[in-house]
This record gives structure tokens, sequence and C-alpha cells, in this order.
């Protein structure tokens, strides 16, 4: 019999893609690509344009669905016409055509492939002759659903309109985009940005290479090579001048461009910077050192180019700001600046120094929130820092258990409020019950960083006996006893944590460094920017100066005259990436992405909070400058083959049982490497091509809707799926050949070899009688054997249990388009994990030493290598993959997912679970030893009201007998190879919260939607907890992290929830 191949196997399917080009084919946008196979029901296409139709505006789905009334204007072609027309232009420029040879000539031309395309697409002839057939029973029967088929359409690429997807146009999906950062467009080579370290600020910026500087080039220049992690943000700069209320007036001054700068190095080698103030104190990176030709010297002073200096564009281009002038600012001077007028607007968030404190009007509150609180007493005196690790080594400990107070930071105390035991008697005192007061004015009272991971901090006073002096409405301490009191403060957000610790350390005495070292791991350079003295005066300027984006800018451009800068930094610039600013301690990641506080007013410290950490923590963190990860959409295989992550699939489908031979209706969808099962009926398929909302008149507005759409359809789809499957529990996907379905098979899973790229890649031939299936009833009618053709018609999951799925799809075709997608699919998901798993192993691994030494064959022990450690400050990829920028940004449905240990309660049994974070909430799906599909269980945690804390505050949570300080760490070694020693607290987290209704839908999502505040719960209201195990430490650190990045967009989206919590409860009254 003759065949014709419909497919040449993953990247044949590829090329078949609806409105993909060949330039697209290898770019990082194709990550989100979604692809629906088969035919859609009718009465999804019904609903459909139902709600469609209640749409006054002229829309796509208006025109190209043609399914309106005949009497609501026909066929629509002069619509049609004109709306194509409107964007021709964009069609044009998408498909790699120059604006320059834009024309009359040439717009006709589009506009006449554009209806062509339309005209000729499988889509356009259904919508025609579904209108033709509706008007034709309208005028007969007068019923528009007499007769309408079942199954309607063929397989389309969700997002595509005319040939092109629309929801590719700008890269990543910014769908909840309230919390994403306003990224605005970085500099790359070519332009330089618009700062001098020198000349906009009056202080010096040094780049500073060490010196294994050379060593480490071979290094990062293979790791072009690697996978790139990031889709990023557009990286063209779009020059401005400076405006009267512009936040870099006085600050930011036109840069010449690297053409007109590397031609003025030419002729000035020996330009110097001008020479700061004295009293600006030097620091010992501030002494430039040669350097040879090469690269590899052991600092390096990277001289910054002069302004021009008849720019008329600018007043202070020509005539920079000094250090003298920024110092001696008032806040009057600000008043035409952007940042004045946000201060003004928001004056009680700008911060109260140590020097205002006394001027505090009295009852005044600094700052005030709910927070959990542990309190702590040791016999030891002179405590001055207390930690986790300290904690681990203190003896004769006693503390108590966590609760939820209210702490409220007035003047010179800190007072810890809670309800009332006796019912009542909060109505009648007027206030909350005081429970502890913490005095800050006393020599003895230290501030400390507990836990960089959850962000815990303590104080340590001394036990004091409190008495309220109305007359001076003070509070007077007296010592009771000896020994400290240790108060471990757990903020719900991460963010104003932050901004407790910076402001309680300022309060303090903490003192800022005189400079700032800003870190580029893959370049191993350092950019040092002076810190000019901050206090009441100038504390605006210096907020003002030290903002994200100027700290970006000043290293950029410092670190732009880097011999690798063009390799390394610049070609991924070019690629649409972005560099962004982290705090970075050990393997952990805390990006700076918040510049707003959780009220909505802006927080001047947001960089330079990080400050405090340095000196209250006893592993001070390091700022660094670095690539702003996405999560990776390509990974190479041992051949080394670059694989682009595949469409994922989703549609209609038939689940053979086994035992019955009975058919189930499901409905699946591929989510982050999990294949979800439905129920058809509350599926959320994708709209049609056709009834895309987009409107005619804002195509860009109504191009971000969909994309909104697209992750709120995606957060329905998981939070109503009913079971999972890991696409890397399957072993392989075959066509059906036999009758019945089996119940087991007896294939082994193959390895990353030759057989096993063989099989996923492969391609599936489609026969004579296959491309003459209609699909659905019809085709069964015209076969003499009915079995035979339902079986071509289906496909087998074969999974490592030994068990089989079988699904049976509508049509021949559609059946092998699954086989063909779902292999591409499980090719590039088993590969991303194991290169995930690898890396993950690489960073542990610089953490501590190899566990199971390396064993070559063929060598003697004196013959062997000496194993090189790599150095914990190296760009790992693995931390760019732990801690992406999707988890930050929603780029996809899923923010996390993995299988972790859980327990409800303190008591009970670890259960394996698939854990999966969507939505402000926490799915489980059970995960069972002989079971393949993973079976969802009911209950889903919110997490509004939650807090995160791990390591020993959480393990002293558990009762007595469940935690043995003492126990020795266990080895450990997984299947994927991953060894680890981490004590058991170290892989432990918990999450302290209280029931919330879970959500059915994406409107009611926590993390975008307000909830509103009716009530809210007291401070000894029930709560509960979730306790978790990981594998290792790094795994419970990048949890911590996720999890707390979507408590914290709760919090910022439930304003005016939070505002009441904080609020509710009066506090003690100072004066009489």
């Amino acid at each position: 019999m003759a065949s014709t191949s419909t497919s040449n196997g993953y990247n044949a399917y590829l090329r078949q893609d609806p409105g993909r080009s060949h330039a697209e084919a290898n770019s990082e946008r194709l990550a989100h690509r979604r692809i629906f196979v088969g035919p859609m029901p009718e009465r999804v296409i019904s609903h459909g344009e139902s709600q469609t139709n209640q749409k006054k505006k002229l829309t796509f789905g208006s025109v190209f669905s043609l399914s309106q009334e005949p009497a609501s204007g026909g066929d629509k072609t002069e619509e049609v016409a004109r709306l194509a027309k409107a964007h021709a232009l964009r069609f044009f420029l998408h498909e790699g055509g120059d604006k320059a040879d834009w024309d009359s000539l040439q717009e006709e031309s589009t506009v006449e492939e554009l209806m062509k395309r339309w005209k000729d697409s499988e889509w356009g002839r259904l919508w025609s002759r579904r209108y033709e057939r509706r008007r034709g029973m309208q005028k007969s029967e007068g019923s528009l659903n007499v007769g309408a088929p079942q199954w309607v359409g063929t397989s389309f690429e969700i997002g595509d309109l005319l040939g092109v997807n629309v929801l590719q146009d700008q890269g990543h999906i910014h769908a909840r985009g309230a919390h994403s950062i306003p990224q605005k467009p970085r500099s790359h080579s070519g332009v330089r940005p618009p700062m001098s370290a020198a000349s906009s600020t009056g202080f010096r910026s040094f780049a500073s290479r060490t010196e294994a500087g050379s060593s480490k080039v071979s290094h990062y220049e293979s790791a072009l090579d690697s996978p790139l992690y990031s889709e990023g943000f557009r990286s063209e700069y779009v020059a401005e001048e400076p405006t009267p209320a512009s936040s870099i007036t006085g600050l930011l001054a036109t840069a010449p461009s690297h053409q007109d700068q590397r031609s003025k190095s030419k002729s000035q080698p020996n330009l110097q910077l001008p020479r700061p103030p004295a009293d600006i104190p030097r620091t010992q990176s501030d002494m430039p050192v040669e350097v040879n030709a090469k690269g590899k010297g052991k600092m390096v002073h990277y001289e910054i180019a002069p302004l021009r200096e008849n720019d008329p564009s600018s007043e202070s281009a020509s005539h920079p700001t000094l250090p003298e002038q920024v110092l001696q600012r008032r806040k009057s001077s600000l008043d035409n600046t952007s940042f004045a007028a946000t201060a003004a607007a928001t004056e009680p968030s700008i911060e109260q120094p140590a020097s205002l404190l006394e001027d505090l009007i009295v009852n005044d509150v600094v700052l005030r929130d709910r927070m959990l609180v542990r309190v702590t007493y040791v016999k030891e005196e002179g405590i001055t820092h207390f930690d986790e690790a300290i904690n681990r080594t203190t003896r004769d400990v006693k503390y108590e258990a966590w609760g939820e107070f209210l702490v409220a930071w007035r003047r010179d105390s800190i007072e810890i409020y809670k309800d009332h035991n006796t019912p009542g008697k909060e109505w009648m005192s007027g206030h909350k019950h005081l429970s502890y007061v913490i005095p800050l004015l006393s020599s003895k009272t230290k501030l400390s960083l507990f836990s960089f991971v959850d962000l815990t901090f303590c104080v340590t006073c001394a036990p004091t006996t409190t008495t309220l002096i109305p007359e001076i409405s003070r509070w007077s301490f007296s010592r009771e006893k000896e020994g400290t009191n240790i108060f471990i403060f757990k903020v719900k957000s991460r963010s104003r944590a932050y901004d407790w610790i910076w402001r309680l350390w300022r309060s303090m005495g903490g003192r800022i460094p005189s400079a700032l070292d800003v870190y580029n791991p893959r370049l191993d350079t350092k950019v040092t920017i002076d810190i000019p003295g901050i206090d009441a005066e100038n504390q605006f300027d210096s907020y003002a100066i030290f903002t994200r984006k100027n700290v970006i800018d000043i290293c950029m451009d410092s670190l732009h005259n880097v011999p690798d800068w063009k390799y390394l930094i610049d070609e991924q610039l070019k690629k649409g990436h972005s560099l962004e600013l982290a705090w970075r301690s050990t393997a952990n990641l805390d990006w700076i992405w918040l510049e707003n506080d959780v009220i909505g007013r802006p927080r001047g410290w947001h960089v330079l909070c990080g400050l405090a950490l340095r000196q209250l923590a006893s592993k001070p963190p390091s700022l660094e400058i670095r690539m702003a990860p996405h999560s990776p959409s390509n990974v190479r295989l041992k051949n080394g083959e670059r694989v682009e992550e595949p469409s994922s699939v989703e549609g209609y489908l038939d689940r053979i049982r086994p035992n019955s031979q009975t058919k189930q209706a499901v409905y699946l969808t591929v989510h982050h490497g999990c294949l979800y099962f439905l129920n058809p009926f509350t599926a959320s398929p994708p709209m049609p091509p056709g009834l895309n909302p987009m409107g005619a008149d804002n195509l860009d507005g109504e191009i971000e809707h969909f994309r909104q759409a697209e992750i709120r359809r995606g957060l329905n789809q998981i939070m109503g799926a009913t079971a999972t499957l890991d696409l890397r529990a399957i072993v392989a996907v075959r066509r059906a050949f036999h009758a019945t379905a089996p119940h087991m098979h007896d294939q082994q899973a193959g390895r990353d070899d030759d057989a096993f790229l063989t099989h996923f890649t492969s391609a599936e031939l489609a026969t004579e009688e296959d491309e003459a299936d209609v699909g659905g009833e019809g085709g069964l009618i015209k076969l003499h054997d009915r079995s035979k053709g339902r079986m071509r018609r289906s496909f087998e999951l074969l999974m490592k249990t030994g068990h089989v799925i079988r699904f049976e799809a509508h049509s021949c075709r559609d059946a092998i388009e699954w086989i063909v997608r779902l292999r591409a699919l499980i090719l590039y998901w088993r590969q991303r994990h194991r290169t995930d798993a690898q890396q993950e192993i690489e960073l542990a691994q610089a953490q501590r030493p190899r566990l199971t030494p390396q064993v070559r064959a063929h060598c003697e022990d004196d013959e062997r290598p000496l194993e090189i450690v790599s150095e914990s400050s190296s760009p790992f990829p693995a931390m760019e993959s732990l801690y992406n920028w999707c988890i930050l940004e929603d780029c996809k449905p899923v923010v996390k997912c993995g299988r972790l240990y859980m327990r409800k309660g303190l008591r009970g049994q670890f259960k394996l679970v698939q854990l999966t974070l969507v939505a402000g909430h926490l799915m489980r799906f059970r995960i069972s030893g002989n079971s393949s599909i993973y079976p969802v269980m009911r209950k889903k945690f919110n997490l509004l009201d939650a807090y995160v804390y791990s390591g020993l505050l959480a393990e002293q949570c558990l009762p007595k007998g469940q935690y043995n300080p003492n126990a020795a760490p266990a080895p450990r070694r997984y299947q994927d190879g991953l060894e680890t020693e981490d004590r058991e607290e170290d892989m432990m987290f918990m999450i302290w919260y209280r029931s919330q209704p879970q959500m059915f839908d994406a409107n009611q999502d926590p993390t975008t939607a307000p909830t509103p505040a009716r009530s809210v719960p007291g401070l000894s209201a029930k709560n509960k907890v979730l306790i978790f195990k990981t594998r290792s430490m790094l795994e419970r650190d990048a949890w911590c992290w996720a999890i707390n990045a979507e408590i914290e967009k709760i919090v910022r989206t439930q304003k005016s929830r939070e505002e009441k919590l904080r609020e509710t409860g009066n506090l003690v009254s100072l004066t009489q």
C-alpha cells in the first residue's frame, strides 16, 4: 500500500506550526506556544459566538467569524479589508520586512496577501461554510441549531491570527502584571546609558578584576554555547532629554555614543577622572592599577569617558553637578523633580532618621504590622549577635511557640500586643493586651539577621520590668534578672521585612559604608560606587541617586569597557535579555524588583537596604548585577543538538478503559512538563481563530488583554484538573495495534542514547486510509470494520510502572499529531529535568566537597588528577533556573512545581506529593508507588494570611521526640546523581496559615483580585501548619523564595485588607 509521510519527526512538525516562520524557529519566544489538536464541540463554538456578539465594537471576532445574523452585515468583506489595511505594517514587519521598503504598493500587496491567507485557511473556509449553512437554515427552518455538526474545525495554534502569533510579538507573557516592574529598556552596544558615574553624580565608579580572570575567560566563553535562560526585556535604549519634572535631572547626563567615545579614547589615552572631595573617603579599590592588553591584570581601573563639552541639549551635561552641591541640597531644591512630587504625595513613607525620632508626636507610630513572633530567653549575657547558627550552639534556650502579634514601633521602643484572654476586656480597656516592650535606646539592645532565607530578624535585650510614666509619655525600664531576651520576628511580606530591618538599623546607629560594591559574576568584576553621607538633610538626594535604574546604568557604563563584555553580556542584551540587581548570600538570590512599599509609597532605600544585612548577618550578602533569567526555553542533548521547547498541546480525547473497554471523555493539556486531565465540560478550551477578541482601534491593548486571558485560562485549567501525569514517567508513545487496550507492557525505559532519540524523534507515517478518515461517527460509518477504525485512531502511553494508557482521537490524523507532539515534549522535558539536576549537582558541590569521589578507569591513585572545586561565587546556571523572573512576573500559569514530602499538622506521616504553586494557592496531587496518574487532592491551600519559615525555626515547632538536634547529618544520594549531606532542619520548611476560601476561577486569584475585607481574623484566631521536606537545602531555599514571592504579590494586591489587619486594635496610650 502506498503511503505518504505527514511528519518528519519533531523538527518537521515544528515547521508545520501555523504562522511559524523560519526566522522564528530558533527564537526563545516560542517557549509559550500552544497548539490545540483536533476539532471542537459545537457547543464551545456557539458559546464563544455568544460571548463575542455581546461586544458592540468592531473586533476580529465579529469580523472574521462571519457568524452574525444575515441582517447584521453580510460577509463583512469591506470590514475585513479595512481592518487588514489598518494593521498591514505590523504584519509586514513581523514577516521580516524592512520599514524602508514600505510604500502604498507594498501596503496594497500586504493587504491582499492577508485577505488571501485568511480565505484560504481551513478556519476561514469553515466560518464561510458555517455562515452560509446557518443563513440557509434560518431562512428555511427558522432554527440555527437543526442539523448542526457535533464537532467543528481542525487543529490550530492559540493566538494565531492571519498567520502571525500575536502572543509572541513581545517575548515572555507578563499576564498578571500588576506586580511586574515597568522595565525601561536597557542600553547595549552602540549606545551608552545616559549616566556617567563621574560626571553625573560626582562619585567615582571603578571596575576591578580578580587575578583569576584570565583562567575564567574560556569558561565564560564556553558558557555562550549553553542554553539561554531568559527572554527578558527589550534592550534598545531610547535616548531621553532630562526634563524639569524628571527624577534624573541633575543626575543623569546625555553621554556620547560608543563610537564617539572610542575615537576620543584614542586621542586622549591618559584621561583622568576629577579628584573627589576630601571629605569623601576613598576605598582600596579606588586606586588604579595597570592592565596588560590581554586583560589579565590583577585590577583594572576603567576610566569613564568625558561628557561633551559643547552639548547644548542639557545644561547639566556641560556643567556636571558636584558632590558638594548634591550634599548641600535641601528638600526645597527638589520641588521640580518627580521624586519630590512623589515624596510630597506620600510624606509618611519617607524614613524618619534617628535624629528626628525624638521629634515624633506622642503616640505616633513609626511602623506597625502583624507578624509572627517567637520569644526566647537564655541565661547567657552579652549576646550581641544571634542567628540560626548561634542558636544551634547556645545552651539552655527557653522559647515559646510561634504566635501572631501586633508589633508597633513608637519613638524609642517596640511594643508587642496580643489579644486578651478574657472576652470583652479589650472593649473595657480600649486597647489590646501589651505583652512585651523592647527598649531601643538601651546599649544592650542589638539587632541581628536571623535567617536570610526567611528574612527573619531578631532583637536582643536585657530582661526588664516596664512601667509607663504618663507625665513624660515614656516607658521606664528597670533590670529584672540576668540573661537575655531574644525576640525573633517574621513579617509576612519580604519587602516589608527589609523596611523594618533598614529603619531599625538606621535608628539604632547603623552606619552606611563609604562605598557600594556591585559584583558581576559572569565577568568576575566589581564596580565600586562611592556613597555620600546620608543624613536628614540630603536623604532625598541620596535615595534618588541610588535607585535600581541608576545603579544599573552606572554599572553598565563602567563594565562596558571590560574586554569580555561584548561576548558575555552584550550578546545577551542584543537577544532581549536585561541586567538586574540582586542580593546574594551563598546560593540564594534575592532580586531587587520592588521600588514601592506594600502600601504603594516609594521606598528610596530599596537598593541600599541590603547594606544593613551586610552588617547584621554572620554571612554578609553581596550585591550583584546579573542577567535577569526567565525559565529556560531550550536544552542541549548529549550529541550537542540544541532543542527548543516544543509547543504545548491540548485537546479533546476519549480515554479507553483497559478493563471494560469503555470510553471516558477527557480533556488533556500540558503545562510545565506535566499532562493534566480535565473534565471536558469545564476544560476552558481556547477560542478558535475568528473569535479572538482583538479590537481594531487599540490592537496593542487588546493583544495584552488576550495574553492575560490566556494566563487566566491556564490557571482555570490547572485549578480544575482532576489528575496529572509527569511526562518523564512516559517510556514511549506509540500507535495502537491491538483492537483491545492492553493492561501492561514489557518495554524497558530507555536512556538518553541513540535508541531513545530514535524513538522520540522518529516520523509517524500516515497511510492513504488515515488520510481518508474524515473523523467522528461519519468516518466510522464508511468503514467495514469499526473496531479497526477505532484502533487506528488510538495511541498509547507506555508508563514506567508498566501500565498502558490508551486514548482515542477524533480522527487518524489527530492521533498522529498527538503522537508526534507528545514525543517532542517528552524528549524536551526529560532532558530539561536532567540538565537542571546536573546544574543543581554542580551548585551543591560548590558548597561542600563531593561525597562520592570520582573513580577513573585505568588510572592509578598517584596519577589521578586533582578534582577542581568551583567557587561558590561563580555564575552557576542552577541559580538562574531556581530563581528565575518568571516566578516574579507570572509569565506562565504554573509558578513552581515539584515533588516534596508533606504533612498536614504537627503529627502524622509524611506523604509524597506533586506540589504545584499556582495563583496564590498550593495544589497537591497524590503520588503512589503503583499508579501512573496522580489524582488531585481536594483541599487547595490559599496563601492569604500565610507565613513561611524554615530551618531551625521549623524544627523547633515539632513535638518532642520528632527532632534530635544532636543527630549527625546523613549522607544521601538520589537517582539523578544529587548528593546531599544536609541536616534534617535544613531540608524542612513550614507554612503557618489560616483556612481561607479557595478560588473557583482565575477571577478570584488573590494575587490579582482584591478580596472583600468585611472582617479580618483576630490575632488569636485558629491557625494550621503544613510541613514540607525537600531533597536538599538548595531545593528548600528555592521553594521558600517562590512561596514568599507569591505571598508578596498577595499582600500588595490585598492593600485594603492588609491595612485593616494592621490597624485593627488600639495601642496603649502614652498619655493620661
